[in-house]
């Protein structure tokens, strides 16, 4: 997997692409306060591109990003990484 950044200033724009098995389903980033289903571009290749809009004070501060990749069985691979917005 790869990030523009986990530390995200906004506005500002932010998009990651990851490389998986083709036996990969679905790819999922979620914090507690947003969740991406990230498009399959092919088999084994995933990628989103956002904009990060301005937001409030209270929302500027450090997450858990937790990635989950899951096959069509629905079992599950999760890794958590520090990320910010300012």
């Amino acid at each position: 997997m790869r990030f523009s950044s986990l530390d995200v200033r906004r506005p500002s724009h932010w998009s990651g692409v990851f490389v998986t098995g083709t036996n990969v389903a679905s790819v999922e980033v979620r914090t507690n306060l947003f969740s991406i289903d990230v498009p399959r571009k092919a088999f084994g290749r995933f990628a989103f591109a956002l904009n990060v809009l301005d937001t409030p004070p209270i929302f500027v501060r450090g997450y858990r990003l937790r990635v989950i990749a899951r096959n069509s069985a629905g079992r599950e691979y999760e890794e958590d990484l520090p990320f910010r917005i300012r």
